[in-house]
């Protein structure tokens, strides 16, 4: 910038006609030369901050028109003339008055220039410097007009440079300082570049890595975490000496007031069970972590003794706590499992191993307690003595959820879901006991029984000219049992039914997780004419690409897909690509958790084959089913699953 002005000036010079040849001084022709960068320096100083205050403007303006001035003038003090060059004084102050004003407008023009975004920005730039170039032109032929020579002036002898050298000079000049300017401006540019691609992946890598290692519900630590926490907190325990506790939390009726309110009113509770268990556990410094569903892990370090016993209680009353929603009031407990180190383990997963399982045992025993390892032992023992009897006095008892066909809107079938009515206890939900069976080995005989139940009642449907079919979960367990098939087809005799109502839904982790065992043992299922139905279906890794693999005819999608249509549009793309996936596989598909009219829309538009969810009716005895059913009963008996002749 100030070797452009500079260069000017001096081509400026060299264009004026003179009775005499003009030689100049190089001493001082290099001092204006640099007075016109210092001015320039000036110039970008001012323009610098994000703020430019009409002081600051004016001021600017002032300073950088007298180095103007001053780089002019003292060229024209590089001619070695005698008589020495007069002055105008008029015209010498009409010249800074021009400096002044074109310095003032040009620093505006720069500043606002170089924060403003458009398209047209190059026009703008342009036009700007054609103002600059045509006010220091003005200002430098002012100052020139303002000039007066004598007509018998000659030019000193004395070391100069001639006009030719100083052409020569300012091309050389002018070229190195705007080839190295432009040189540098691009470097910058790149520079720039490179920070603004570093700092955008360093942010994007910290955003990933808060995604990695907290939940994004409760902005609590996940899973991954809290593994990594525990791991640390075990090597520094271990060093000191010290004791750690591992306190694995479960919500007890957290089921109950999502199926009474929503998903969305129970995201909001279990965001505030997190608030309430971070300050229940601060004065301990405590870790909480969330790592699914309604669980919670908190680990705690030092020395514990009586204080921990304090803590489990304290926090066994923050959760206790009413949760207040609109109009509504809702409460639910917890149950806690502890472990502590070194005596029930001495790396991270055996500790939560235990925890885990005190925790069950904890809400076996009537929840709202906590229970450490040592007492887990005893309390499982209960639990088989408690389930085994249930199972031969009948306290079971199968609800039935209904599942409509989307075109016709009419009952399609049911869900068969079991509950314990536990004399101390109340109405227990599968989450309750479905586990310690399978851990006690008494899933095959309650299995067997529910089995039985709803092949019974399936019977009752098919003798009253009800096409209905009956969905039954199966247990992992019950899979990996050789004799299970056969089981299943002694049942289906006893009961003379069309195989092909029969309906059993197994998880998708499971399926896609042991695939050949899985596939093994589905093939003969399928074999006996029963459909299998993947539930869950959209939560597994690789699913789409072994789903061929299996004998399925039906899949069910994860209510976590549809609980966000029709607002989540990757969940709507999700379902869409399940759907059309499982129809060129000639595969019905099934939307569970429907709560909503727009969500019934949306899996409707979807082309969803079945529908299952609050929205229709919530899990019922077989004597409110039967009542159901009636209201609801198709013109004509369904057929069947219009898949079985695939």
């Amino acid at each position: 910038m100030g070797t452009g002005i500079w260069a000017m000036h001096f081509v400026g010079m060299l264009a004026m006609k003179m009775p005499i040849a003009l030689s100049y001084n190089p001493g001082i022709t290099t001092l204006s030369g640099a007075i016109a960068v210092l001015a320039s320096a000036l110039a970008l100083h001012i323009i610098s901050p994000t703020h430019l205050a009409p002081r600051r403007l004016f001021g600017g303006g002032v300073a950088m028109g007298a180095a103007i001035c001053g780089m002019h003038y003292t060229g024209m003090a590089a001619i070695p003339v005698s008589p020495a060059i007069s002055y105008s004084y008029v015209l010498v102050a009409a010249s800074a008055a021009i400096a002044i004003v074109a310095s003032t407008i040009a620093l505006w023009l720069v500043f606002v220039l170089c924060r403003r975004k458009s398209k047209n920005i190059l026009w703008l730039q342009v036009g700007a410097s054609l103002i600059m170039g045509v006010a220091i032109c003005g200002m430098h032929y002012t100052g020139m007009a303002a000039a007066h020579f004598v007509d018998t002036s000659i030019c000193s002898t004395a070391v100069t440079l001639e006009k030719m050298t100083l052409v020569y000079g300012i091309i050389l000049t002018t070229t190195l300082m705007l080839s190295s300017a432009i040189a540098l401006s691009v470097l910058d540019a790149h520079l720039v570049e490179h920070r603004r691609i570093a700092t955008t992946l360093t942010r994007e890598n910290e955003q990933l890595f808060e995604l990695a290692h907290h939940d994004h519900l409760t902005g609590l630590a996940n899973r991954s975490k809290l593994k990594e926490h525990l791991t640390n907190a075990i090597h520094v325990a271990r060093r000191r000496g010290r004791e750690l506790a591992v306190l694995f939390l479960d919500l007890d009726g957290f089921k109950q007031v999502n199926d009474a309110a929503g998903h969305g009113v129970g995201d909001i509770l279990l965001k505030e069970i997190g608030n309430r268990l971070v300050l229940a556990v601060a004065p301990a410094h405590g870790f909480v972590a969330r790592v699914s569903g309604d669980e919670f892990v908190i680990v705690m370090d030092g020395k514990l003794g009586p204080r921990l016993d304090e803590q489990c209680q304290a926090i066994l009353a923050a959760v206790r706590q009413p949760f207040p929603f609109a109009s509504d009031i809702y409460e639910v407990t917890a149950s806690i499992g502890g472990a502590l180190y070194p005596v029930h383990g001495v790396d991270a997963r055996s500790l939560m191993n235990h925890a885990d399982g005190a925790m069950y045992a904890a809400k076996r025993s009537g929840k709202n307690a906590v229970l450490f390892s040592e007492n887990a032992s005893v309390r499982k023992t209960a639990m088989a003595s408690d389930l085994a009897r249930a199972i031969q006095t009948g306290e079971f008892e199968l609800f039935y959820q209904p599942i409509v066909d989307a075109a016709t809107q009419q009952t399609h079938g049911a869900e068969a879901l079991v509950r314990w009515n536990h004399p101390q206890r109340g109405l227990l939900t599968p989450g309750d006991f479905v586990p310690a069976a399978e851990e006690l080995g008494l899933i095959h005989s309650l299995g067997d029984w529910i089995l039985d139940e709803a092949c019974s009642r399936l019977a009752q449907w098919q003798s009253t000219g009800l096409g209905y079919t009956m969905s039954v979960n199966l247990s992992a367990v019950q899979l990996q049992d050789e004799s299970f098939p056969a089981r299943v087809e002694a049942i289906l005799k006893r009961h003379t039914i069309a195989p092909g109502h029969l309906i059993f839904e197994v998880t998708e982790t499971f399926a896609i997780g042991r695939m050949d065992a899985c596939a093994q043992a589905l093939q003969a299922l399928h074999v006996l004419g029963v459909i299998v139905a993947m539930d869950d279906f959209g939560t597994g890794y690789s699913s789409l690409s072994h789903l061929h693999r299996l004998p399925v005819g039906e899949l069910k999608i994860d209510r976590s897909f549809i609980k966000g249509l029709p607002q989540d549009k990757d969940a709507f793309r999700i379902c869409e690509a399940i759907v059309a996936l499982a129809h060129s596989l000639k595969i019905q598909v099934v939307a569970e958790g429907v709560e909503t009219l727009e969500q019934h829309h949306a899996v409707t538009q979807l082309g969803c084959d079945r529908l299952q969810g609050y929205f229709f009716a919530k899990p019922m005895s077989w004597a409110d089913f039967s009542a159901y059913a009636e209201r609801n009963r198709p013109h004509t008996p369904n057929a069947g699953p219009v898949w079985l002749a695939a």
